[in-house]
């Protein structure tokens, strides 16, 4: 399953992006600022 989570830079994004990854889905994130460096694991789009 594909999960598009938006707001990935925020306070709760990257709590819900890696508990979505170690769950086994793709995740698709969306956030009007970039990452940083390392933010999430290299396969999350």
């Amino acid at each position: 399953m594909t999960v598009l989570v938006t707001g990935t830079t925020g306070a709760i994004g990257p709590r819900v992006v890696h508990a979505l990854y170690q769950a086994g889905c793709r995740v698709r994130a969306f956030s009007v600022d970039a990452p940083t460096a390392g933010m999430f694991p290299p396969d999350v789009l």
